[in-house]
């Protein structure tokens, strides 16, 4: 039975879903005045290359499906690829448990629960289990998923938060943060701006390469592919900083609570409207839009990672697929790890702080393996091994951006390491640095074990 093709709509909804969401907008919001000028370096130095080296990879590999994997491998050999498809998909691994806690949080508004952290812990591994088994279904249903949840899960709640904000600044209603909004396009300069915000926005923005695994599956991807980065782009920027924004004019920014702070938002919004009825059909549409996202990055990695499986990296037992050509065994191991992970809300002493080092610590690893991509574009770029335009102009300007994008992210690799102050207080910055750089290593240890099993079964 033939693979039915994904349309420019689908793509550009699968790619606008799995980065943008309305989740990610109280950690951002935090940094209050900084936001725009940090979006702005962020946009240049990092989502931008990131667009143009996804899309450069994509027109020169049609026929790839490893997606980083492939594309390292062709500049530095297949066991550099393979630590490469492995950050992309621990990083997930890793962070799963905070985008299925803002998926519960929602949950908890519909059925009506306190988001505790023994409730996160038990129902973050169930959601995570149903989103799974959906994925087994086959990509066919992912991608409708990701169409769906793209339009009302999360560009109808991020208008109506955008909207909102519109209308409260329009009325006589008091506006918080009002000192963020006098600073807003005001230069920090370099030295005065929060460098800890850097990985944290940075993740905001990443994963546009990960669609790159389903390049066979797309319909005309020489010419959908390119376009649906271009769109998705404008949305995604455009949306998270208008609604960060949003959220400082609703509450004040020692408020801000990384989980249900946007639920908070949308019950004060049907409040002020008298229409507390719609309450759970809010929190299902802010749900969905996580649902969405979350759907879509439980496989993508999971392909690239597969590819490089029967290249003979992982154990013969790890390539099974089934019939819907979805790898079946690495799918459940994954959410065996998830599981665990959940216990982590039992450990830290708020919500924020777990929520936070759940989201900072898959940063570092992806940025690490941003690094690795950029690398590889300016080393194929040397031996004119990828797409070439006809303008030789276009070919060295999108290896200067490239370039731009390597030094970006082995700087904000750094950044990860500065515990923002509104979340951690007084903690000891040793210990917060010590915590990362271990979690950090733990995630790079079976990398190396599988390199080395890799190399024995070939000798």
């Amino acid at each position: 039975m033939g693979i039915k093709k994904i349309s420019l709509l689908a793509l550009t909804s699968m790619i606008v879903v799995s980065i943008d969401n309305v989740r990610n907008l109280p950690s951002i919001a935090i940094y209050g005045d900084q936001i725009f000028e940090l979006y702005l370096i962020l946009g240049f130095c990092f989502f931008i290359p990131c667009g143009l080296a996804t899309m450069m990879f994509a027109l020169s590999y049609p026929n790839d499906q490893g997606g980083v994997y492939d594309w390292v491998a062709k500049a530095f050999g297949y066991r550099v690829g393979f630590i490469a498809i492995w950050l992309q998909w621990i990083e997930n691994v890793v962070w799963f448990p905070s985008i299925v806690s803002f998926i519960v949080a929602a949950l908890a508004y519909i059925i009506g629960f306190s988001v505790s952290p023994l409730n996160l812990t038990i129902l973050v591994p169930l959601v995570f289990w149903v989103c799974t088994w959906l994925n087994l279904k086959g990509i066919a249903l992912t991608a409708k998923i990701s169409e769906f949840c793209t339009l009302f899960g999360l560009l109808l709640p991020m208008v109506v938060l955008i909207a909102f904000a519109g209308y409260w600044l329009q009325t006589d209603n008091p506006v918080y943060n009002q000192h963020v909004f006098s600073g807003l396009f005001h230069f920090h300069g370099f030295r005065q701006l929060d460098y800890s915000a850097i990985g944290m926005m940075a993740l905001s923005l990443a994963g546009i390469e990960i669609t790159a695994v389903h390049i066979l599956n797309i319909h005309q991807p020489q010419r959908t592919y390119p376009l649906a980065i271009i769109i998705a782009m404008i949305i995604i920027v455009s949306t998270l900083i208008l609604g960060s924004l949003s959220i400082l004019v609703l509450i004040p920014i020692k408020e801000i609570n990384f989980v249900d702070s946007i639920l908070q938002i949308f019950n004060h919004f049907l409040m002020h409207f008298k229409l507390q009825a719609f309450e759970p059909v809010c929190a299902l549409f802010i749900m969905l839009g996580s649902l969405g996202g979350l759907t879509n990055w439980i496989i993508a990695p999971i392909r690239g990672l597969l590819v490089s499986a029967n290249d003979g990296f992982l154990p013969s037992s790890l390539r099974k697929v089934n019939d819907q050509l979805m790898p079946s065994h690495l799918l459940v191991i994954q959410a065996i790890i998830v599981t665990i992970l959940s216990f982590s809300f039992l450990v830290f002493d708020t919500v924020n702080q777990s929520y936070w080092l759940l989201t900072i610590v898959p940063a570092g690893l992806y940025l690490m393996m941003y690094a690795l991509m950029f690398a590889a574009y300016l080393k194929l770029y040397l031996k004119k091994a990828l797409h070439q335009f006809q303008w030789s102009i276009l070919n060295h300007l999108f290896a200067l951006i490239n370039l731009i994008g390597l030094v970006f992210c082995l700087f904000a690799c750094t950044t990860i390491l500065m515990p923002p102050e509104l979340v951690f207080g007084s903690m000891i910055k040793q210990t917060y640095v010590i915590g990362i750089l271990t979690t950090v290593l733990l995630a790079f240890i079976p990398a190396f074990i599988f390199i080395y099993y890799h190399a024995n079964a070939r000798s």
